[in-house]
């Protein structure tokens, strides 16, 4: 075996030593600052993070009120055009019974003149046959039962007419 050489054993320790403060004062300061920064870097990204979920969750429940919001209104349009639409309806229904209850009306009056006119007519014509019996009469001899038949004709004739 060979023997280990002392010295070059506190030659390699002094070199380690040595290395190891230069490593501790240039490197590993840098390398903890590294460290240290990313560290806060992923602490602020969390924190972000945290913060823009809350941000998204009140905006949520912001949207979610304001869509029930919005249901709630349009419901009570509908509600009111509804509403609206059967008064119209009703006003319509009723103009429409009044314009035939007038319809009904006029035609009712004018069927009554038309009647009255009728009657009217009927009655001239009666009298013009009367007229033109009772001539009829006075130019034939009057006879008593050429008269009754005339008379009898004539009342014929008015009832057929009526």
């Amino acid at each position: 075996m060979e023997s280990l050489d002392i010295r070059l054993i506190i030659v390699q320790g002094i070199g380690f030593i040595l290395l190891y403060f230069l490593l501790k004062k240039f490197l590993f300061s840098r390398i903890i600052d590294l460290i240290k920064a990313r560290e806060e870097e992923i602490r602020g990204v969390y924190a972000k993070s945290e913060q823009d979920r809350d941000e998204a969750s009140k905006l949520k429940s912001q949207y979610e009120s304001r869509m029930t919001e919005i249901e709630a209104e349009a419901h009570k349009k509908i509600q009111e055009a509804v509403l609206e639409a059967k008064k119209m309806s009703e006003n319509i229904i009723s103009n429409t019974r009044e314009q035939a209850e007038k319809i009904k009306e006029k035609a009712t009056r004018e069927i009554e003149q038309e009647k009255k006119n009728a009657v009217a007519v009927i009655k001239k014509d009666a009298i013009n046959l009367s007229m033109i019996a009772a001539e009829k009469i006075i130019k034939e001899s009057i006879n008593k039962n050429t008269a009754e038949k005339m008379v009898d004709n004539a009342i014929k004739d008015i009832e057929k007419i009526s």
